[in-house]
Formats: C-alpha cells, structure tokens, sequence
C-alpha cells in the first residue's frame, strides 16, 4: 500500500453498522505489514454468517439486553407470552441519520411507538460490537486493552457532517475516545479493500483484466450498494497508487430495504391491510420467519431456471384470513391482481416476474444515476463499475447493471461484495491517507462582516457598528463545490473581534458555517445557503483579550472536517470545535 501509516496501536478494529446487517473486522498490526488482506472476522455461532441483523433489545428500564438474532428471537418470544409491552425493540433504524434535521436530542421510536433517544440507541449496538470484537480478540491474544486498539467505524459517503458527529458521539458515550476512532467512507473502504483483493476471489474477470484496472491512471466507478442506500464515487489510481477522488460521493436511499418495503405493500395487498397490520401486531415470530424466508429468496432471485418463488404462509396469517375477510389462501388470491400465484399447503408460488417488480423501481434509480455520473465530463473516461455491499450480491441486480453497462466497461463484483466495506474500513485504520484527494460535496462558508461598498452590497445588508459602516451576512468562502481538495488542505481566515463588555469574558463564541451547492454565493441568508452548525471558541482560563486579531483555520480532505482558530497576535491556538448536531 504506497501511503504513510497509522502505527497507534497494536491493532485496527473496524464496525460497520449497517441499516440490515451488522459486524466487526480486525488484524494486527505485524500482519498487516506482512500481508495486508490478513484481517479477522467474526461468525455469528448458529448462523455461519459474518454479520448479524441490526436488531437491539432494551429491557423496560433502558438497559441494554441483546442485539442481533439474538434480540430478535427473545422479543419474539416476549410477544408470544404476551409480555413483550414495556420492552424496547429496534431494527433497521439507520436510515434515520440520512433524514435532515438531525440533532443531539433527535429521538427514535421502538417497534411499539416509544421513544428513546437516539444517540442512546446507537450507543447500546456500538458497545455491544466493541464489547464483543474486545473478548473475541482476547481469546486470541489475552491482555490487549483499548488503548492498543485504533478504532474505525464506516458511514455513508452522501451523510451530512452532522450525521458524522452524531456517530463520533454515539461512539464516544460507548467508551471509543475521539483521538483513538476514525470513520471511514463506505465506498472508500471498499475501494481500498478491492485494489488490494487477489485476482482469484473477482468474477468473471481475468486475471489480466483486473491487474490492468489498478494502474496509475485507471478511473473506476464504485457502487456500494448496501440495506439503506446506493453510495457511489469515482476514484483514479495515481502515480504512488493511492486514490483520487473525482466524482463527489453521492446516491440516494435505494438499498434493499426498499425491496423489503415492497414485499410488505405485496402483503397488504394480498392479504388486506388489517390481516397484515394484525398479523405483524400479534404474531411476531411468525411474521419475522415470512420475511426472513422472504430475504433469502431475495438474495438468490435469478440465480436459478424455475421461474418462481416459493414461500412459506405462517397458519397464524391463513387463519386470520379466514377470520377477517372469511376467505381461504385461494380465494383471497382469486380476488386479488395476483391471479397467477399457485398454491400448494402452507406454500404460495409466486412468478418471478412478480418479485422482480419490487427491484424495479430501486433498480431504475441506481441505473439512472450511474448515468448521471458518467455524463460528468470528468468521468467520461471510466472503464469500470466497482459493485459492493449487500445488495450487490443479488444475481437480479448484478444482472440489471451489467446489462445496462458492459457493454462498454467491466463490471466487476468481488466474491465477497458484503463484507468489502467492512475489510476496507480495517485497511482504511491502518493507511488513512490512501484516499489523497476528495471532491468538496458543497460550498462551505462562515458568516462575516466586511466594510460596506455602495453598489456591490444590498442597503438592506447595511449596519453600522462603532461608527464604520458595514455589510453584514457576507458569505466567506473556505472552499468550493466541486473543489479537488488535498488531504489535510488547510483553508484559513482572519476575523477581528472585541470583548470588552466583562459579560462576554468568559463565553463560548461562535461562528455559524453554511453550505450551500451554488460556487460563488455572496451573502448568507440567500436561498441557495444552509446554516449547518457552528465553530465553538472556547475562551482562555483567564478570560477572552479585549480584542483579538485571529485566523480561522479549516482542514479539508479528510472523511471529517477539523478547525483551529488562532490568535495572530499572541500565537496563541484557542480551543475550538465543530458542533453540526445544535
């Protein structure tokens, strides 16, 4: 790997904390200077897979009590001895930290409609994988301790900087110490792991093929196609084999959550929606068994020559069929737009042409997009799609990708195209600075005030503050959208501030920063711009200066924005932070 390397620590412990599936990754420190691709998995004992669903149970009083298939199967067991109400159950509430408006007090509902707060939450499932993956390797290696261990944790390259210090917090409130935890971009990761993976484990590729993709120069697209989202960048191998990014990371929420939500509007319209909602309500266990059967015939949809899907009907649901609408399984298919769905038992036959039409819609944004982004002049060039994540290893969706795009570049999907993110992530702890340069996603800019020019500012931006007259609101531009910004690229202002009035002494200041996706905005308050937090200036133990003459540092290129604010009189650095959450 030709980049420099983190040498804290013994060892890099990854967590990928998805919106359907969860787990860790590590490897030490002597095998990755021997071998990079030596890196540690769990298996989930009973269920021979490396991840486990993204499922937390609390206890009534908020304590933590399982996480996984494990929480799954104990609430279905409280809901079948009616003694479930009171509990707090959790899944798949990820997606959640894409919404905007995100905030420290931003609270999640439970599958009964109670609240907690949702920093809280994603404490309990980050420490519960801490907590494991710290006895897993103690097993191995006995007497490692926190400090030894450099910690990563993956989010989506298209969340927002305040979703990023909401996993920062979540993860420091679960015993991860800021200085010791990195977060790592999805597909970065994923990209970092596929340039290193053996030529053997891609499909459908030559060994020739995919030894030509990672040379200086190369650009591929990366699709990292997981539960939740479509995540996709461009990278470009350069001349020391480190990455380039030169497509911003973008997407949307077209994972395979959407496909599930499809399954269920299938099931309404099957069954009717108030079987289903009593269904769901009163027999958990059964109906988690039906969408559980349901995923893995999702998985392998257009793997096999049948031409149909079978699942199992729970008895609890047929039954209520009967009760409800006093229908059997036959009749309430012969009443419904379903006519060709054969049944045999407790088993239903569906055409696959009517499972594919719960992809079509997700499929069509993920292809749209990918042309999108190849319509970028800069990305014209591209000769290869990169597919990861879950998602990815559905045979439907691999199809539907490369009958849109082979014909002009490789589409490649690695054997292990759901755990990429999460063996990158470890890569990404040991060598952070293999990503060298990123596109800036939008204009970032503090608000300031400049001396008024009659004619290039508004009258109405006009004030007058100690006799000088001044233009308020003004945009200050740190960088901007679609800005090729170098890691740890430092971007710097000076400001000018007085404290004179004794009750400002002692009081955090803060600057507000803004965003907005147009180059060149000019004041703050117009349309385009967003306030998205602020920078914190914490004031010395003795107290703010009368005046302070300063320059606002902010560091650019890396997966987090970090700030100094400085006195240039003094030399002095103030402590300062980003606070995105409000």
């Amino acid at each position: 790997m030709a980049t420099a390397k983190n040498d804290d620590g013994l060892l890099v412990a990854a967590i990928d904390l998805g919106t359907t599936f969860s787990g860790y990754a590590f490897s030490f420190r002597h095998d990755f200077n021997r071998d990079p691709m030596v890196i540690q998995t769990n298996v989930w004992p009973g269920y021979g897979s490396n991840k486990t669903p993204t499922a937390l149970l609390l206890k009534k009083n908020k304590e933590f009590d399982s996480f996984g298939h494990q929480a799954e199967e104990k609430y279905c067991q409280l809901s079948e001895e009616d003694e479930h109400h009171g509990w707090y159950f959790f899944r798949r509430f990820k997606m959640r930290l894409h919404k905007e408006g995100l905030k420290k007090t931003t609270e999640l509902k439970d599958e009964e409609g109670k609240s907690l707060p949702a920093v809280d939450v994603f404490k309990h499932v980050i420490c519960f994988l801490k907590d494991h993956l710290l006895k897993e390797i103690n097993n191995r290696c006995p007497n490692i301790e926190m400090l030894d261990i450099s910690w990563v944790i993956t989010v989506p390259a298209i969340w927002n900087d305040a979703a990023k210090q909401f996993m920062r917090l979540a993860a420091n409130k679960a015993g991860i110490k800021s200085e010791k935890l990195t977060l790592a971009l999805e597909p970065e990761a994923a990209s970092i792991y596929c340039k290193l993976i053996p030529v053997q484990r891609m499909t459908n590729t030559s060994g020739k093929d995919i030894l030509a993709c990672f040379q200086a120069g190369y650009k591929y697209l990366i699709a990292d196609l997981g539960g939740g989202t479509a995540d996709m960048t461009v990278h470009q191998v350069m001349s020391d084999f480190n990455l380039q990014e030169i497509h911003k990371p973008s997407g949307g929420d077209w994972g395979g959550l959407q496909v599930d939500d499809e399954f269920l509007i299938f099931l309404d319209n099957l069954f009717g929606p108030k079987v289903m909602e009593e269904f769901r309500g009163e027999f958990k266990a059964d109906f988690l068994d039906l969408t559980r059967d349901f995923e893995a015939k999702k998985k392998k949809l257009g793997e096999s020559n049948s031409g149909r899907v079978v699942l199992r009907i729970p008895v609890p649901l047929t039954q209520l069929l009967k009760d409800k609408r006093k229908l059997s399984l036959v009749e309430a298919i012969a009443k419904s737009n379903y006519k060709d769905i054969k049944v045999k038992g407790d088993r239903i036959m569906l055409q696959e042409e009517i499972v594919e039409e719960f992809f079509k819609n997700i499929l069509k944004n993920i292809v749209d997009y990918i042309v999108r982004i190849l319509q970028d002049p800069k990305c014209s060039d591209i000769k290869m799609i990169l597919m990861v994540g879950g998602f990815s290893e559905s045979p439907l969706v691999r199809k539907t990708i490369r009958a849109k795009f082979e014909k002009n570049m490789r589409v490649i999907v690695p054997q292990d195209a759901g755990m990429s993110v999460l063996k990158g992530a470890v890569l990404f702890g040991h060598a952070p600075n293999v990503v060298a340069e990123r596109i800036c996603k939008r204009t970032y800019g503090i608000d300031m005030h400049y001396d008024f020019i009659e004619g290039k500012h508004s009258k109405a931006k006009k004030v007058e503050i100690d006799g000088i007259e001044l233009c308020k609101d003004i945009f200050e531009k740190f960088v901007t959208v679609g800005d090729s910004i170098r890691l740890g690229e430092t971007k710097s202002h000076d400001f000018y501030n007085t404290f004179e009035s004794s009750d400002r002494k002692k009081k955090i200041e803060k600057v507000r920063v803004y965003t907005s996706l147009e180059k060149m905005p000019q004041y703050v308050t117009d349309k385009t711009c967003n306030e998205i937090g602020t920078i914190e200036l914490k004031p010395p133990a003795e107290g703010w200066p009368d005046t302070v003459e300063g320059r606002i540092e902010m560091q650019f290129g890396g997966t987090e924005f970090k700030v100094r604010v400085i006195d240039e009189v003094t030399k002095k650095e103030f402590a300062s932070s980003f606070d995105f959450l409000g």
